[in-house]
């Protein structure tokens, strides 16, 4: 009796040794399992969000989407109509709303171009206080403007006694700026003053061309031809010597507001200028089409 009591207890420790051994393995197992339903849960979640966004924007239909994007250009919330018109595109790229929104591009197109001119017009406007000083001093030399006109010829060099000149031709579709000047000092020696041509852009002023400069007439051909000195052209001799200036740009700003200016103290100027430097360190000397501001 008590050898069987002996042999149940050892099987008893037996079995319980067994199980002690086997758990951590089993342990192992249930957790490697419950990882993988955690990541397939995971998973799963994700997809059911990303169907929940589908079905968000499936339910926005494209005919709801195309009335949105009209009431966006109506109410000038161009930025946001753009985009609408993009998702539109994206989500129902076959839907006839899809080809209505092409003459809606079309329009926002133009409407911004629009509001990009009355921009600039309106930044334009603050030019207007400037007046043109068609005569004026820069360093040692007054100078006097006419003439202004538009050119695709610029004629300088005039010779009386042959009723002969030199003239340059402007490039298809450019034109000159052409005029007149008249230069003067009590000096013995000076040159013309770097005049420049800029349009209005963003506000700023940036430098499209400059003025070169030529004899208005000489006394004779001979002293053109350098036979011999012309004293209407030398300082030493003279007060005051006649040039003529051209500018040379597309005809496409012909058509816009110019402002030709030189520096006050006559040293080079910048190509791109605010108001506040004009109003500072320029002259304005002629403001072109002035009336387009």
């Amino acid at each position: 009796m008590k050898a069987i009591k002996l042999i149940l207890l050892l099987v008893t420790a037996l079995i319980i040794i067994s199980c002690s051994n086997e758990s951590p393995k089993n342990y192992s197992e249930l957790e490697r399992k419950y990882n993988l339903l955690s990541a397939e849960n995971e998973s799963l979640k994700s997809k059911l969000n990303v169907m929940a966004d589908s079905i968000s924007l499936l339910k926005f239909s494209a005919s709801d989407r195309l009335y949105q994007i009209k009431t966006l250009f109506s109410e000038n919330e161009l930025e946001k109509a753009k985009k609408q018109i993009a998702e539109l595109k994206k989500i129902f790229p076959l839907s006839k709303e899809v080809q209505e929104t092409d003459k809606l591009e079309v329009a926002i197109a133009k409407k911004e171009e629009e509001q990009r001119k009355e921009e600039e017009r309106i930044k334009a406007l603050g030019y207007k206080v400037f007046k043109d000083n068609t005569s004026g001093t820069v360093g040692n030399v007054s100078f006097v403007l006419s003439g202004f006109t538009f050119g695709t010829q610029y004629t300088f060099d005039y010779c009386n006694d042959v009723g002969e000149y030199s003239y340059r031709t402007a490039d298809k579709d450019n034109r000159y700026l052409l005029a007149s000047l008249s230069l003067s000092t009590k000096e013995k020696y000076a040159s013309v003053p770097d005049f420049y041509l800029y349009k209005i852009e963003g506000g700023n002023l940036h430098k499209v061309g400059f003025f070169s400069d030529e004899y208005a007439s000489w006394t004779s051909y001979g002293a053109k031809i350098g036979n011999y000195s012309d004293d209407s052209h030398d300082f030493s001799k003279v007060n005051t010597v006649k040039y003529k200036l051209a500018c040379e740009i597309s005809t496409e700003l012909t058509k816009q507001p110019l402002i030709m200016l030189v520096k006050k103290d006559g040293t080079n100027v910048k190509d791109k200028l605010t108001i506040d430097e004009v109003k500072t360190d320029y002259l304005v000397t002629m403001i072109v089409n002035r009336n387009k501001l």
